[in-house]
């Protein structure tokens, strides 16, 4: 099986006709205020290829996050895919499988390069890596104080001893 395609996005779809609708398509960093970082969903999306003698029986797959240091982060998803029918007379040799994963929930422990990775039948065929980044808090000047009015003294004019007649 080899693949086409891998990436990550806010979304996409597969249409039955094979066409892929991606928006925000093609994360490669996740940029954090705070730690453990955390992203409410993201979308793998793949296309892969096989040859037409290869389709007639199922596939597993399994879909790994893993951290800086190659250790899982999330529980990844697991599942099969069914085999295709073999057309009689088929124009094209090579089936095409469009496959679209929504992983929610994740969380990042630490800044560093993380990665998704696909596993066909214990096989890799496909890694998405992206970084996740702490921006740096900036640095914070208190705000130049306001100048309190100063009480005006009040000269009162009596109009004694200061040379009036």
């Amino acid at each position: 099986m080899k693949t086409r395609y891998f990436m990550l996005a806010r979304y996409a779809e597969i249409a039955p006709d094979g066409q892929v609708a991606v928006i925000g398509g093609d994360i490669d960093q996740v940029k954090t205020t705070a730690l453990p970082a955390t992203l409410s969903s993201v979308t793998v999306v793949t296309k892969l290829t096989a040859p037409i003698q290869e389709v007639s029986r199922e596939y597993s797959f399994r879909l790994s996050i893993l951290g800086p240091d190659d250790e899982p982060i999330h529980e990844g998803l697991t599942g099969t895919f069914p085999p295709l029918p073999i057309p009689t007379e088929p124009e094209n040799k090579t089936a095409v499988y469009g496959l679209v994963f929504n992983v929610t929930a994740l969380i990042f422990p630490r800044e560093g390069n993380y990665k998704f990775v696909l596993c066909i039948d214990g096989e890799e065929v496909a890694s998405a890596p992206f970084r996740v980044n702490k921006l740096q808090d900036e640095p914070r000047t208190p705000p130049e104080p306001i100048p309190l009015l100063e009480k005006a003294e009040k000269k009162v004019d009596s109009g004694v001893g200061e040379g009036k007649a």
